[in-house]
């Protein structure tokens, strides 16, 4: 829910799908819904490049893919989750510059 708001705040959250199974999560740069590898292509893989390495700016480590998932698990701190969706805000807007 933090990371669909940071879109929404960056005024790109109808054009971000998330897709998430428990603790599992991936973010596209496309409207979705995102199903399988053709809807998952149609991405803006500008707009990920700017998130990304916002994203790792910011502290937050993610692995380089759009087509690979993040993970919460319970080594992450309230800190580390606030840390995330702080970063992700500036990380969003830097993805709207380039949609």
């Amino acid at each position: 829910a933090g990371m669909q708001a940071a879109a929404i705040e960056a005024g790109i959250g109808e054009k971000v799908c998330f897709n998430r199974v428990g603790a599992m999560m991936c973010c596209f740069f496309t409207p979705g819904p995102v199903t399988d590898f053709a809807s998952a292509s149609r991405s803006n893989t500008q707009a990920h490049a700017a998130y990304f390495h916002t994203m790792l700016d910011e502290g937050v480590y993610l692995a380089p893919s759009q087509f690979e998932a993040m993970l919460v698990s319970s080594a992450h701190t309230d800190a580390d989750v606030d840390l995330t969706l702080n970063a992700a805000k500036l990380a969003f807007a830097a993805a709207a510059k380039v949609m």
